[in-house]
């Protein structure tokens, strides 16, 4: 099928036609023409690449040194392809002053901004963002110091663009002195007990990450900490685990498998409680408790007699000599066997 050329009345015809969609689509949006337009041609066009922007500071440090070094950029935390903002994402809760807290606050900042990673994308609104979660004295005043520097491009010794330096200052001056030989002492110290496994497990890594200890050495203390049921499961193992890792995996599998005994003879418990109420009398409602009658032909109970120290005039009062009691015994059986007139 042959298609002939559009003739330039065909062209000049759907340009028209093209032109009067336009007004009309920018009538709906109240805008002009023009910007209509615009926003074509910048939809169009292939996205430009994110310009982090000359760091002036830096830039002078550098060229004060060696004036036909290149500029400085600004340190830049590019986001992973795909990777978008999570809308309504909260801050974290501030820092609370403590040296304890000084790594759980970086970690806690760090998730933020992985949540937002455009919106962090620069050091310096990382940095802005972190100082402004620090409000406890002394660390708000350094804190204060850091951030203004930054915002007024001061070249200042607080001034700081990269978010590794910044975190290393944060932890040397308000953090846990000694952190490694901290870690090395609690990770020895550290044992399951009532802790969930998996809480056990990433308490243990953070601390051996913090103490930089050998992984011959995590291994004995893990084998050391993990629960001593656990334990024993994973050493009757054949092979036995001869890494770290191994051991981590055995123990998971075989905490599983604890759980679920456990859960199946919990279960199995209240199943035999269940048939054992069932089975009982006393849960019947056909059952009516036999009640004994009294008999009429039945001895009359002996009366009730106090012990003799309950008596406080056991002491002051005679008892009867033995002839009197056999005298009394001798007259009463005669009462019984003689006939009455």
């Amino acid at each position: 099928m042959n298609i002939s050329s559009p003739t330039p009345q065909n062209v000049v015809d759907r340009i028209v036609s093209i032109q009067a969609r336009l007004r009309e689509l920018a009538q709906e949006l109240g805008i002009t023409t023009g910007q209509v337009i615009l926003m074509l041609q910048v939809m169009e066009s292939p996205p430009q690449p994110f310009n982090p922007g000359v760091n002036a500071i830096l830039t002078a440090r550098a060229k004060a040194d060696n004036p036909f070094v290149p500029n400085v950029l600004n340190e830049d935390h590019p986001p992973h392809a795909g990777a978008e903002d999570v809308k309504e994402t909260e801050a974290p809760s501030p820092f609370d002053g403590s040296p304890e807290d000084a790594r759980p606050f970086l970690n806690r900042i760090e998730a933020w901004f992985t949540l937002l990673p455009h919106q962090y994308r620069l050091t310096r609104t990382r940095i802005i963002s972190t100082c402004r979660l620090i409000t406890t004295s002394p660390a708000s005043a350094w804190a204060q110091s850091v951030s203004l520097a930054i915002c007024n491009y001061d070249d200042d010794p607080a001034y700081c663009d990269n978010w590794q330096d910044f975190c290393a200052q944060f932890l040397e001056s308000f953090g846990i002195p000694n952190e490694r030989e901290d870690a090395l002492d609690q990770i020895t110290r550290f044992c399951q007990e009532e802790l969930e496994l998996s809480v056990f497990i990433a308490e243990f890594q953070r601390l051996k990450n913090r103490a930089e200890i050998s992984e011959e050495f995590a291994l004995r203390e893990f084998r050391r900490g993990v629960r001593e049921d656990i334990f024993e499961a994973v050493s009757q193992m054949v092979p036995v685990p001869s890494t770290l890792q191994g051991w981590i995996q055995a123990s998971q599998e075989r905490d599983l498998q604890l759980r679920d005994m456990e859960e199946f003879k919990r279960a199995n418990r209240l199943r035999k409680g269940k048939a054992k109420a069932q089975s009982s009398p006393s849960s019947s409602s056909y059952y009516e408790p036999q009640v004994t009658e009294p008999r009429d032909d039945s001895p009359p109970l002996p009366p009730y007699v106090p012990l003799a120290d309950t008596f406080p005039e056991r002491d002051s009062v005679p008892l009867p000599s033995l002839d009197i009691y056999q005298a009394c015994c001798r007259h009463f059986l005669q009462q019984l066997i003689m006939p009455s007139d």
